[in-house]
């Protein structure tokens, strides 16, 4: 996965749709991948949709963690969360 980096500073107007513009092909992409695995295309973006909202309550919370939760507790790298989501089951860390 590359994500092409910003060429506005954080402060102009068009930083946040350039950050848009970078994700998006990534999110379509991933999309693409739950399809393929199976996952019905409305299923994978409502279920993106619900990651994206706990994440950024998480991150208010603690911005320092980059660590995605799970239910019993445990953490996994946003790799591990993608293959997991992909895949339709845990993927046990290394």
């Amino acid at each position: 996965m590359v994500i092409v980096g910003p060429t506005h500073s954080p402060d102009e107007p068009e930083y946040e749709f350039e950050c848009q513009r970078a994700l998006e092909l990534e999110v379509l992409d991933l999309v693409d991948k739950a399809g393929q695995a199976g996952w019905e295309t409305g299923a994978a973006f409502r279920a993106l949709a619900e990651i994206v909202v706990n994440q950024a309550l998480a991150y208010e919370q603690d911005p320092a963690e980059d660590a995605v939760g799970t239910e019993d507790g445990r953490y996994l790298s946003a790799e591990k969360l993608v293959a997991s989501f992909v895949s339709g089951r845990d993927v046990p860390d290394a």
